[in-house]
């Protein structure tokens, strides 16, 4: 079966690995409006919870993480507002992005709960949904009938929701592919067949392609070559304009394998190798496998033996690496091949017991054939008798087996295709009669509507004239009435005004002495206030900004317990580092709570005796979590340690600052280095990232509020301006120094100085 051909029922997508260029930009242009309808403040709250969902579906192709985020926000906003269908979709949602890891238990146990939830309440939708992703998760691990039924059930549901036959017809396909691989060929034949009819009906092009691919894999096993060359030949037509080079690799070996079964020895080369470069560039060997031994057995046949050696033993090598069983078999067999035309007729057998033994075990008895026959060979020419007449009986009777089942297969097979024939051409026909009908009553249709038209415009022009008239005759008498009204009143105004102005003059040149005293007063109070305000948003800047991590932290912490509500120990330990961040929180607010009430707007230090060496490496544990998130590595290292007096809070918030913009500004997957060290006048404390840089330039203002340096975060975080310049108020009240060391191009490094006493 082909991987990158299987549908993902439910989803509306196919399970490509690789996107092309212009399928990423769409998902995130598709993110962008998305996240801006979400910030419509005029949105109603189930409008709210379904697009999180839908912002968690899209992310599921471009970061796990942030679908499980959305989906989770989805969940918990579902549960505020007692929104039910909201809850069981995130559910699942969450369960998705399990499955997308590899975690195919965590999503089973999930898709489970949204099943059970929308059965209960009669969510028909979500439960199809929820039996879909059953069914992907049982299939991903091999548990075929369990995948056959849920599949099964999640077709019947989908069959009465509009606009989902498409999923009903990915049913269809995955259902036939779990036969495939069971060797029930013609149920698996009935289900393609169905999946492309109605993929057909619909005009769903990756559809159809999906299901002519696994139509023309099952014809090649029946040994119907013509029809498998049409089917597959319409799979490749199709694939070559999707831009799924995955896909297209696939498609276009399988057609070299028809070819070569065709005679068409040339031209079966030129698409093996076209096919095998599509793989290399998008770094999938292990679906070139069958490509590779293909090649390698055509070189062998020409003879052409170091070309021959070169295929098919990279294809053992590429499939032992791979652990798929089927293809190290069949490599195993065809590289034995080429042994016994060079005369290594010793590691020859070696090999094929091998692969007789896996085929064997595994119930591959088409393989399990052919190496039975060489075996025979062999130990004919080896002289060994008794082994050769075993492996020759255990041929004969696999060769009996496979002859009856094919025939079977065959029976079965015409009577499928004539029947599934019979309803397509039923379709096309009533198709056709529906067009006709629909065709004539459409162009009446359109008769009568412009005959309407006509008329209506004519009527419409007579009467936009009328009242054209009407309105410029009624406008020009009112504003003649209106002219002559204003020209009395306005002598009369003018007289008044005449006898004012004398008056007025007196008290205006009064008044004019007393606006410029009041002005200079005014000016005095403006200048105070703005000092003022100035003081007041920084010590607001300071707050929100020092909150932000011990919040983060209790925020990040519940996510945990909420994951491990089973673990007693563990929710004790995450309670207790709660209660230190809610702590420090309330200290933090007390602090700047007696700045804003000092005259004098200086901070309180309350020294401590603290150990720096542990000091600093609980600090930067407490960035582990954070780190993982961007897979940046945090080390440290202690050189030298010491007993120093300190506001242990105020340290804090300096370092974390630091930590934190390392981790802002890092490339993914990079490392932050901390060393703690000491020289003749100070203990140290030095915090070095690989991100872009400062340069000289910026290090002049970098210690201002709200200073925005020129290199952005990696992963969009935000910025407030504020982490540096509370970093240089808190050192300058504890009488500490920090210095900056970057070239402006690469890394960062930053020095904390603490005088030794």
């Amino acid at each position: 079966m082909r991987y990158s051909k299987l549908i993902i029922t439910g989803l509306f997508f196919f399970n490509f690995n690789t996107a092309d260029l212009s399928g990423q930009n769409q998902q995130l242009y598709q993110l962008d409006s998305l996240k801006a309808e979400l910030r419509n403040n005029k949105i109603t709250d189930t409008v709210r919870a379904e697009l999180l969902l839908d912002i968690a579906f899209v992310y599921r192709n471009v970061s796990i993480d942030s679908a499980k985020h959305y989906a989770q926000q989805s969940l918990s906003y579902s549960k505020s507002i007692d929104y039910l269908k909201g809850q069981v979709q995130a559910i699942r949602n969450i369960g998705l992005s399990y499955l997308r890891e590899g975690n195919y238990d965590t999503a089973i146990v999930l898709a489970n709960r949204a099943a059970i939830t929308a059965k209960k309440n009669n969510l028909s939708t979500n439960l199809a949904d929820a039996y879909n992703t059953l069914g992907i998760a049982h299939y991903r691990k091999s548990n075929y009938d369990s995948a056959r039924f849920y599949y099964e059930e999640s077709a019947k549901l989908f069959r009465n929701i509009n606009g989902r036959e498409a999923d009903v017809a990915g049913a269809y396909l995955n259902i036939g592919s779990i036969y495939e691989s069971q060797g029930n060929y013609i149920d698996a034949l009935k289900n393609f067949q169905e999946s492309l009819l109605v993929f057909e009906q619909q005009d769903h092009k990756m559809g159809i392609a999906s299901a002519s691919y696994n139509l023309a894999n099952l014809f090649k096993k029946q040994g119907d070559i013509k029809k498998a060359l049409q089917y597959m030949e319409r799979t490749v037509a199709i694939d070559s304009l999707t831009g799924n080079k995955q896909g297209y690799a696939e498609s276009l070996g399988q057609l070299a394998g028809l070819y070569l079964e065709n005679s068409d020895t040339a031209e079966a080369i030129y698409k093996y190798k076209s096919s095998i470069n599509l793989s290399n560039q998008v770094g999938s060997k292990c679906r070139a496998i069958n490509q590779i031994r293909n090649l390698g057995e055509i070189y062998l046949l020409q003879e052409r033996l170091d070309s021959a050696y070169q295929y098919l033993n990279k294809a053992v090598e590429t499939a032992e690496s791979c652990k798929t069983l089927g293809l190290i078999v069949s490599s195993y067999i065809q590289f034995s091949k080429y042994l016994i035309k060079t005369i290594q007729r010793n590691r020859a057998v070696e090999m094929l017991e091998k692969a007789h033994l896996i085929a064997n075990k595994e119930g591959y008895k088409s393989q399990q054939e052919q190496a039975s026959n060489l075996l025979y060979e062999l130990y004919k020419k080896l002289g060994e008798r008794e082994k050769a007449l075993y492996y020759l009986e255990i041929a004969d009777q696999l060769e009996d087996e496979l002859f009856n089942a094919e025939n079977t297969r065959k029976i079965a097979q015409l009577e499928a295709e004539y029947l599934i024939e019979k309803e397509r051409q039923k379709f096309q026909h009533d198709q056709e009669l529906r067009d006709i009908t629909y065709n004539e009553s459409l162009a009446e249709e359109k008769r009568r509507n412009l005959l309407f038209i006509i008329v209506a415009i004519a009527l419409l022009l007579i009467m936009l004239v009328l009242l054209r008239l009407y309105y410029i005759r009624t406008k020009y008498n009112k504003l003649l009435n209106k002219q002559n009204e204003e020209i009395t009143l306005q002598n009369a105004q003018i007289n008044e005004q005449i006898e004012e102005i004398s008056h007025q003059s007196e008290l205006l040149q009064n008044r004019a002495n007393l606006l410029e005293e009041q002005s200079n007063q005014l000016n005095l109070a403006n200048k105070d206030l703005k000092q003022i305000n100035e003081e007041k948003n920084t010590i607001i800047g300071i707050v929100a900004h020092d909150l932000k991590s011990p919040i983060n932290q209790i925020q990040g912490l519940l996510e945990l317990m909420r994951l491990e509500s089973d673990s007693e120990a563990l929710l004790n330990q995450y309670l207790s580092k709660i209660e230190d961040s809610a702590k420090r929180s309330i200290e933090m607010i007390d602090r700047i709570l007696d700045i804003s009430a000092a005259e004098n707007k200086e901070i309180k230090v309350k020294l401590q005796p603290i150990d720096l060496k542990s000091f600093t490496a609980k600090l930067v544990n407490g960035f582990d979590t954070k780190a993982s998130k961007k897979a940046i590595q945090i080390d440290f290292e202690a050189r030298q340690t010491a007993q120093i007096q300190t506001d242990p809070l105020l340290l804090t918030e300096i370092i974390e600052n630091l930590l934190s913009n390392a981790l802002k500004y890092s490339p993914m997957e990079s490392r932050i280095r901390v060393v703690l060290d000491s020289t003749k006048l100070h203990h140290q404390i030095h915090v070095s990232d690989d991100g872009p840089g400062i340069s000289k330039e910026e290090q002049r203002n970098m210690f201002d509020s709200y200073t925005q340096l020129s290199a952005k975060p990696t992963a969009d975080e935000k910025s407030t301006g504020l982490g540096l310049s509370i970093v240089k108020r808190y050192l300058n009240v504890l009488n500490y120094d920090i210095e900056c060391i970057s070239d402006g191009k690469s890394g960062t490094t930053f020095i904390i100085k603490i005088p030794i006493q």
